[in-house]
């Protein structure tokens, strides 16, 4: 039966009744072009295979809120409540095959369904759909507060949960296959206050981890990641990075801490592979801190800009001593001629103090360096790194002066604009 007028499409969205009882029918999915019919009223489906799925009738409520009939019998106020909690805000399969195509589902590689309001996750995969080629998938700016059903995504390498409510790792103890192939785990502006409830050791392959924005104070739960090269904290509330956290992660090579509270670096001059290192705007006060990175043989980026250490005058020149392969400070490229600018100043520095004085004001306080220098603590300039490097000789035998391009002289004052 049905309505009418019209060419046959337009006939077909005007339908009224749909009497389909005794067929073939097998999956509940057959509804969804039905959708469109907005005066369909009546259906019958009985006797297809389809209608004896244990949720027969509240996945047709819901998917055909227009509907007021199904199989002669009215739907009910309390079917369609039960359609609304179970399905409303639910990824599952349906979804994907309403929204990609059953036949395309098997082949995407990526799929992006950000800002859609899903609270939970079903089972995405079934005997007749795995999924086996989907690497990339984006649920940002959701609702989920937990990686429950999306660890069972057998090819899965790049997860982004950004903005959503994650707060657990979701995965019964007992299941130890899950997430085989991810590698990226984007958990960005999620107010995560403790780490610990993701188990996130549990994620054997994971090697970059985004946990910007959120509320966490340390570094609690992230102990032992065998395979984490790379992970970014910025904008959090960290005060203190867990003692046998960062360091237990034996090929952690990158680690952003921007816009933290950070006052100590006990733990991270601990990370023997550490490569890149950014630390601005935390609330690192002591010099000789900062210096302990030198021992960190692989260290070439450094950020450390915006914290209360950097408001010495000297400060950046230090750390050029200091740390001796790092390429770049706070952004800026170090070249030869800035390391040979560094030392020359020094070393003018320490002369001037010494003809001044006659001796070593203070009276030379050593701290041991691995071997690079010595610092000692030289008039007012501050704590400095003594290199045991020859000073260039200029053309006529004299040792030469640090100039800019003007050959204005470098002195203690004015050394920031030679960096």
């Amino acid at each position: 039966g049905g309505g009418g007028g019209g060419g046959s499409g337009e006939g077909a969205t005007k339908l009224q009744h749909l009497y389909a009882a005794g067929n073939q029918i097998e999956n509940c999915r057959a509804v969804f072009p039905l959708r469109e019919c907005r005066e369909l009223r009546t259906i019958a489906l009985a006797r297809n295979p389809c209608a004896s799925a244990p949720d027969y009738r509240v996945f047709v409520a819901f998917h055909l809120a227009q509907l007021e009939t199904l199989d002669g019998a009215p739907l009910t106020s309390r079917e369609e409540r039960a359609g609304v909690s179970a399905y409303n805000g639910l990824l599952s399969t349906n979804v994907l095959v309403d929204e990609y195509g059953e036949s395309e589902l098997g082949r995407m590689p990526a799929i992006c369904l950000a800002h859609r309001g899903f609270k939970s996750v079903d089972r995405l995969t079934s005997p007749t759909m795995r999924l086996h080629s989907l690497t990339n998938l984006d649920l940002s700016g959701n609702e989920l507060d937990s990686l429950a059903m999306l660890h069972l995504l057998p090819a899965l390498k790049v997860l982004a949960l950004d903005e959503n409510k994650i707060r657990r790792l979701g995965v019964p103890a007992d299941e130890t296959q899950l997430f085989p192939s991810l590698e990226v785990l984007s958990l960005a502006s999620n107010m995560i206050s403790d780490l610990q409830p993701l188990e996130l050791s549990r994620l054997p392959q994971l090697h970059s981890l985004f946990l910007q924005s959120n509320l966490l104070g340390d570094t609690e739960g992230l102990r032992g990641l065998e395979s984490l090269q790379h992970l970014v904290l910025d904008r959090n509330r960290v005060r203190t990075v867990t003692p046998n956290t960062l360091s237990s992660c034996p090929c952690l090579a990158e680690v952003y801490l921007v816009g933290n509270r950070l006052s100590v670096v006990d733990e991270l001059v601990k990370i023997r592979g550490l490569e890149r290192l950014h630390l601005s705007c935390n609330k690192l006060t002591q010099m000789e801190d900062v210096f302990r990175f030198g021992a960190l043989e692989r260290l070439v980026d450094v950020t450390f800009d915006h914290n209360p250490c950097c408001r010495d005058a000297t400060f950046r020149a230090q750390l050029i001593l200091a740390l001796p392969r790092v390429c770049f400070i706070d952004r800026k490229e170090v070249t030869f001629v800035h390391r040979e600018l560094a030392a020359q100043w020094q070393s003018e520095v320490i002369a001037a103090e010494a003809a001044a004085s006659g001796q070593w004001s203070n009276g030379g306080v050593a701290m041991g360096m691995g071997g690079e220098g010595t610092a000692i603590q030289v008039g007012q300039v501050g704590p400095v790194l003594v290199l045991n490097a020859p000073r260039p000789e200029a053309r006529d035998g004299h040792q030469a002066r640090p100039t800019n391009s003007h050959g204005k002289r470098a002195t203690a004052k004015n050394f920031g604009n030679f960096l």
